[in-house]
């Protein structure tokens, strides 16, 4: 069995997910990263007492967006938090990176949406009797399956297997 890598005190974790279908450059805390489509970046050990802020630029040029977008997100010690920086603003959620208690496989979907917030997002893990729906950007509660193979379907279509 694997374990996950969990918060503690005195370190926090950040993790950024780039939803889009385009590479998104950015810095934060004068780290020069490329966020693949559709891809993750995380640094599990901060050190921190309290929280610490964490100075960031991204270049949302790529994604037909602004240039050099400033800003800031925030890690908080014995805490994982996630986030989807936008041009204006981010999205955050505190996370959760524990091990199920059954030990089973669990997943939850961000969905990602810049043009309208009340289109209706709906996954379905197809063998499984469980939905997903969100609208805009959000994120859903943890969902928890038997392991196993499932096809996912998003708003009716099949897009890929897990």
């Amino acid at each position: 069995t694997t374990y996950p890598v969990l918060p503690t005190a005195g370190r926090a974790q950040v993790r950024i997910f780039n939803p889009r279908d385009c590479q998104l450059p950015i810095t934060i805390n004068n780290q020069s990263i490329l966020l693949e489509p559709f891809g993750i970046w995380s640094d599990k050990d901060i050190e921190t007492i309290g929280n610490v802020s964490l100075p960031y630029t991204a270049d949302f040029s790529q994604c037909g967006g602004e240039n050099n977008t400033s800003g800031a997100i925030t890690a908080f010690e014995n805490q994982a938090t996630s986030y989807v920086l936008e041009e204006s603003s981010f999205y955050a959620y505190k996370d959760y990176v524990n091990k199920t208690k059954s030990g089973n496989p669990a997943i939850r979907v961000l969905t990602y949406s810049r043009v309208d917030s009340n289109v209706v997002t709906k996954v379905e893990l197809l063998g499984v009797d469980f939905v997903f729906e969100t609208n805009g950007t959000e994120i859903t509660k943890v969902g928890e399956f038997a392991p196993g193979r499932y096809e996912v379907k998003v708003n009716g279509e099949v897009v890929d297997k897990i």
